[in-house]
């Protein structure tokens, strides 16, 4: 009898979820999100979906804990395209990320970003907090090296700005070398360096 009123298809724009969790597992990366609200619609093209979320948490092996503000992606054949992300960690640092990853086998990671917001004092040790004082601002990529092994690799570049050391030994030799105090704080307005974190080792280049 009602066998009339029940549709054979049913077509959806979009699904919103308030609240979800789920882990990224791909080679040279893993990684937790937390508590992300998200709204899932298809695209014109066969099979895609777009994916944009807001809020949670991000944890990944080897970096910061990250608040997300939001982030679109993008599904295709056997891939995952990062239109756009933000996110913030310590207290004032923001991150700007785009990219994609493969999900085939062996996977593929490539990620740009770029640093802004960054104060030295949230993430040197105690001790160096009245020695080393600036803001730092930077771009950088997180990949995965072609023909690797599927580490992941982040390289980039820094600019230290609007810092100044003091009470360093070094400087303090300086100034007793010079019979003089000019040097027991010494100002700059930007210092570059290049950087490559892989395997929990950070090396710094360029300085």
């Amino acid at each position: 009898m009602f066998s009339s009123w029940i549709p054979s298809e049913v077509e959806v724009d979009e699904v919103k979820v308030n609240q979800v969790n789920f882990d990224v597992v791909l080679e040279g990366l893993r990684a937790k999100a937390r508590g992300i609200g998200v709204s899932i619609s298809p695209t014109s093209a066969a099979g895609s979906f777009a994916i944009a979320g807001k809020s949670g948490t991000l944890r990944a092996d080897g970096y910061p804990d990250f608040s997300i503000d939001n982030f679109n992606l993008r599904t295709g054949e056997e891939r995952l395209y990062l239109d756009h992300a933000a996110m913030r960690f310590y207290r004032t640092a923001k991150v700007q990320l785009s990219g994609e990853a493969s999900l085939g086998e062996p996977s593929r990671i490539l990620i740009n970003g770029v640093l802004s917001g960054r104060e030295l004092s949230e993430v040197l040790p105690p001790d160096w907090v009245k020695k080393f004082k600036g803001s730092v601002l930077g771009e950088f990529k997180l990949s995965t090296e072609a023909g690797g092994d599927g580490e992941l690799v982040t390289t980039g570049d820094l600019r230290l700005s609007n810092g100044s050391l003091e009470a360093m030994p070094v400087l303090k030799r300086i100034d007793t070398f010079a019979g003089t105090t000019r040097f027991r704080k010494l100002n700059f307005s930007s210092v570059d360096v290049e950087f490559e974190k892989r395997a929990g080792q950070l090396v710094l280049e360029e300085v």
